[in-house]
């Protein structure tokens, strides 16, 4: 049986014109860069299709843009697929990402986070004194003992990502990092200069934590819709108590990314999808972990591919085609501009377990769900549609898709008096 979890990706998959061809393929991903446009005041769309790699590459704009680009994916995927995760993980920056889709964070509020932990970062970086690179080939335990040694002698640096057991991120002083790339590359390892200068995840960043707390302090957390392996724990987590603590906490502690992907593979885990618009962990799970299915849904060419492995596994082909499950996707994917919390519970988390239990009734009766509980889930994931207040034309379009997709164009014509599509 297979077993999904969502990856996103962090810092180093940008390049410039990255899901662009998503964006054309995919109207729900273009509508999350038109969002993300008049979140932020500024055209996120053009940086990222076409503008400057000087641009692109200031965290500014790169924090946020990485964020929408996984979204965007993510939407992209629900609205096509529908397939629910097991878990999802981001790396880094990623890990923001993964709480918007998982139902955690607005949005919205996530864009405003993002850009703020580019300007963060940028402040502590911009003294030229301190910088963040990576190091392959090279076992992390010889990194940390090195990183010990520069410390002893007066200099600053420390682990800030354990990718693999051969390849971490080490933040530090700029003096520091030099020594230790000619450490690597004395010991035949490959060195990457992370752009941008910001010492993330070490305790250098400590100074610009409690701006990011304050922030962070004001905006809501939802109850989880799938559970998030933490960055700062490689452990699952589904209590929004303990989420500001963790994403603050991620801004000067190492991430453990190593040990998060062994735990999604202890837990029976065999097929990762990155949301991205390349492919950033594929070589490293193949070679660390030969059993694990890997796509990246932000390439053309792994989306089909994933429909070619889709043809093979009828079980998941029977939730990809099931109207409740689509309201589940659509449920998720939508976007919300209903920033009260009670009614945010009342609208929208509770008429979402009252689909689940739908969707657990279905599954237990063979996967076809009666006229009743269509009717039913349709009234749900209108109430959730009304609590986000999402404008009429795109209800009616998002309604119409989910019927649609699942095979139900016949009454897509007549609640609606004309065919809708999702994609």
């Amino acid at each position: 049986m297979e077993k999904i979890a969502f990856v996103f990706p962090g810092q180093g998959v940008q390049f410039v014109g990255m899901s662009k061809k998503l964006c054309e393929e995919y109207r729900v991903a273009d509508e999350t860069f038109s969002m993300a446009n008049s979140v932020l005041g500024k055209d996120i769309r053009k940086i990222c299709f076409e503008g400057s790699l000087t641009a692109l590459n200031d965290l500014e704009n790169l924090f946020p843009i990485i964020l929408t680009n996984g979204v965007a994916t993510y939407n992209a995927f629900m609205q096509d697929i529908g397939i629910r995760p097991q878990f999802c993980v981001g790396h880094s920056l990623g890990e923001i990402t993964a709480l918007v889709c998982a139902g955690v964070l607005d949005f919205s509020d996530a864009l405003a986070l993002t850009a703020l932990r580019g300007r963060l970062a940028k402040q502590v970086a911009d003294n030229g004194k301190t910088g963040m690179t990576i190091l392959d080939k090279v076992p992390y335990e010889t990194i940390e003992a090195e990183c010990a040694k520069i410390r002893e002698s007066g200099f600053y640096a420390a682990v800030s990502c354990y990718n693999t057991p051969q390849q971490t991120a080490v933040s530090g002083e700029t003096e520091a990092l030099k020594q230790l790339e000619k450490f690597a590359i004395k010991r035949h390892g490959t060195v990457n200069p992370i752009y941008g200068g910001a010492p993330l995840h070490s305790t250098l960043m400590n100074g610009v934590a409690e701006d990011f707390a304050a922030d962070l302090e004001g905006r809501p957390v939802h109850p989880f819709l799938y559970p998030v392996v933490f960055n700062t724990t490689a452990q699952p987590s589904v209590d929004p108590a303990g989420v500001r603590g963790l994403m603050v906490r991620q801004l000067y502690s190492p991430v453990l990314w190593q040990n998060s992907l062994e735990l999604l593979v202890r837990y029976g885990i065999n097929v990762l999808i990155e949301m991205g618009p390349k492919p950033v962990w594929q070589n490293d799970i193949k070679l660390f972990y030969p059993d694990v299915h890997t796509f990246c849904f932000g390439q053309q060419k792994d989306r089909e591919e994933f429909r070619r492995f889709l043809n093979g596994k009828p079980h998941l082909l029977k939730e990809k085609g099931n109207l409740i499950t689509r309201c589940l996707a659509a449920a998720v994917s939508t976007p919300n501009a209903n920033w009260d919390n009670e009614a945010y519970r009342e609208g929208v988390v509770r008429p979402y377990e009252e689909i689940c239990k739908i969707d657990l009734e279905v599954e237990k009766c063979g996967g076809t769900p009666t006229p009743t509980q269509t009717n039913d889930a349709m009234a749900y994931i209108r109430q959730i549609l009304d609590t986000k207040k999402v404008a009429p034309d795109e209800k009616t379009y998002c309604l119409g898709g989910i019927l649609n997709q699942a095979g139900y164009c016949g009454l897509a014509r007549t609640a609606f008096g004309k065919e809708s599509q999702c994609i």
